[in-house]
């Protein structure tokens, strides 16, 4: 019957189980470390748990790996090798059912496949290995940077492998085993080995204390390298079903004894601390990060290696932001909190919460602001927007649009939520012109709030400022609940998300908000206006971060261009979820950049490289960036938002 001595040729096989205990003491003692770090950090002030949706969500990200899958040939590798070591830790643990605790399982036909099944989980492994390598020396993709750490990794699996199935080969020789062919791999050493006519078993016995000790000196290294992920990852995919990208957590602003945001080892969320130990620093956040393409002093990936070496020194007190350890200010305010990072990294990690954390830190404990966005602060505390224009003229510019007011009306099926750019900004206000000639032209019932309404909060509190985001947002919640509005719509992303997401998860309120295009889309479809002329023109479409990979709305906007005639849709290289920022958010919109190059000038320049001549946005903080940014390119550039195109031809 088909069977095989688990130890044999192997003497005082016992010694590996001292080796065993050497390596979890090894092995415990790094992972307590973690562990004393993880618990030192505060709860989360919101639930984690996900159940049945957590389970999908680690099936999804962490078993199958899909946003890894998005490069063709390192998804393919690293599912290889990753489901190959699966089933070898599963197979050992068969192993050890027999070996240590007697229960004969090896036999028969499941011994045979057992053996076949093993031996391609081995190759399947190697063959993974192989692939990254060639990845890494043959294709060179850009943001892949090789390091020391990664070799390491590498060349230590691939001998863990190989050696494996020269164990397995010698074995076959010296037993002359008649299922050899059951372990393929295995067979073809065994009939390398078996030309040289000589006793092997020495050698064998060799190769089976090397096999193990590379085996145990793998494990002992994990905790103490970036595979450390794969002790880590699983656990923050499992408790990141229910977060949304860039989400922000709930901060109570009047409790006396609360600490603002992250400063501290023991002030950074449990959550954001297995996020950060969680870092496979594959590099993805930086292909995409406008701050880092731009040379702008942060990497996502670095403040991953930073926040971890700043956590392992548990000094109590110790500032994580400072200009002299750790991470610079400037690194902290140089994020466009455009959710890039968050969108590909197959971990997971919520980059944009743990940033924006420590400019609460910076901010409402500390008192640090950047310069520019001290008067837009104070502006938008004192008339409720960045200018400080007077709050009573919010509405003036509708007045002669006949554009009606809930205080005169007292209700309407639909409020359109302005925004603060399109009520004072002059080329904005020609958006909210337009948006306006389109509902007219769809026959909705609609009103404004005009000098109700205030800014909705949504840079102070990426800032880092919540104090006067909730006090924003008190106030608008008050004003709409006063209307009993039933759907707001809004033509700016940066409204749509705060009112639709976070006047939800910060204050409790709930609102059916749509995004302009998406209500447009929705209308045209169903017949309620007619889209008439031809504009005869190619254009090119800007995915704004926050209707985009925020909200995960790409094609409203594309439905629309679509039924626009005479017009001609060519996708910028970078759209969809991979698009780039026009640099606008987190503050920026009124903040100098500083070093590098502009962001606004790279997207633009990315725009008109598709050859047109014209850029649609869907977003006033794009169109104004945008605008911007095609100045320093040469020849005539039209920006123009997608309400525009549609208001000279819907009848």
């Amino acid at each position: 019957m088909p069977s095989r001595e688990v130890y044999w040729n192997i003497t005082n096989h016992n010694m590996m189980y001292l080796l065993l205990i050497t390596v979890l003491v090894v092995f415990l003692f790094r992972m307590g470390r973690y562990m004393s770090v993880l618990l030192n950090g505060k709860k989360n002030p919101v639930s984690l748990a996900g159940g049945a949706k957590s389970l999908a969500c680690l099936w999804r990200e962490g078993l199958s790996q899909r946003r890894i899958r998005r490069d063709p040939l390192a998804g393919l590798m690293h599912l290889f090798l990753f489901w190959g070591f699966v089933v070898l830790f599963i197979g050992t643990l068969v192993v050890a059912l027999q070996a240590d605790f007697n229960i004969h399982v090896l036999v028969g036909q499941f011994y045979l496949w057992f053996s076949l099944v093993l031996d391609l989980a081995g190759l399947f492994a190697l063959l993974g290995v192989v692939g990254l390598v060639y990845r890494r020396l043959i294709i060179r993709p850009p943001g892949l940077k090789g390091i020391t750490e990664d070799w390491i990794l590498l060349i230590g699996i691939a001998l863990i492998l190989i050696s494996g199935f020269v164990v397995e080969g010698l074995r076959q020789v010296a037993n002359n085993d008649p299922w050899a062919l059951w372990s393929p791999v295995g067979w073809l050493f065994f009939r390398f080995f078996s030309l040289f006519r000589v006793d092997l078993t020495f050698a064998h016995r060799v190769l089976w204390w090397s096999h193990l000790s590379l085996s145990m000196m793998f494990i002992a290294y994990i905790p103490f390298s970036k595979a450390r992920h794969l002790l880590f990852a699983p656990f923050n995919i499992f408790f990141s079903a229910n977060r949304r990208i860039g989400d922000l957590l709930p901060l109570e602003v009047n409790k006396l004894d609360n600490s603002f945001g992250a400063s501290k080892a023991n002030t950074f969320t449990r959550k954001h601390i297995l996020e950060t130990f969680s870092c496979t620093h594959c590099g993805r956040c930086e292909l995409g990060c406008p701050a880092f393409l731009t040379d702008k002093p942060l990497s996502p990936k670095g403040l991953n290696s930073k926040l971890t070496d700043f956590l392992g020194r548990k000094s109590e007190g110790e500032q994580v932001v400072t200009s002299a350890w750790t991470l610079a200010p400037e690194a902290i305010w140089a994020c466009t909190t455009c959710g890039y990072c968050e969108s590909e990294c197959p971990v997971i990690i919520n980059q944009v919460g743990r940033i924006v954390e420590m400019r609460r830190s910076l901010v409402l404990e500390h008192g640090e602001v950047p310069v520019e966005m001290r008067p837009i602060m104070r502006n938008i505390e004192k008339q409720g927007n960045p200018w400080g224009e007077w709050w009573g003229y919010r509405g003036e510019w509708a007045k002669s649009l006949g554009v009606p007011l809930l205080k005169d009306i007292g209700k309407a099926d639909i409020l359109y939520w302005v925004g603060c750019l399109g009520s004072f900004d002059e080329r904005s206000r020609e958006i909210s012109v337009a948006v306006i000639k389109s509902l007219k032209a769809l026959l909705v019932d609609f009103a404004i709030l005009g000098k109700e309404e205030r800014c909705c909060g949504d840079a102070v509190r990426r800032i880092g400022e919540e104090y006067l985001f909730q006090k924003l947002a008190r106030e608008n919640i008050a004003t709409i609940e006063k209307y009993s509005i039933k759907k707001i719509i809004t033509n700016c992303p940066h409204c749509f998300n705060v009112l639709k997401n976070e006047y939800s998860s910060a204050m409790g309120a709930s609102f059916e908000v749509q995004h302009y295009s998406e209500f447009l889309a929705e209308r045209l479809q169903k017949g309620a206006a007619e889209l008439v002329g031809n504009v005869n023109k190619s254009v090119t479409y800007h995915d704004s971060c926050y209707l985009g990979r925020y909200n995960g709305i790409y094609e409203a906007p594309r439905q629309v261009l679509a039924g626009i005639p005479g017009l001609q849709l060519v996708e910028i290289e970078r759209n969809l979820e991979k698009s780039f920022c026009c640099g606008a958010g987190g503050g920026h919109m009124w903040m100098d950049e500083g070093t590098g190059d502009r962001i606004n000038q790279v997207r633009s320049q990315q725009a008109l490289e598709t050859g047109v001549k014209t850029i649609v946005t869907s977003c006033p903080f794009c169109l104004t960036m945008l605008e911007d940014g095609s100045r320093s390119v040469e020849g005539a550039v039209e920006v123009v938002d997608l309400a525009e195109l549609v208001a000279k031809v819907i009848s």
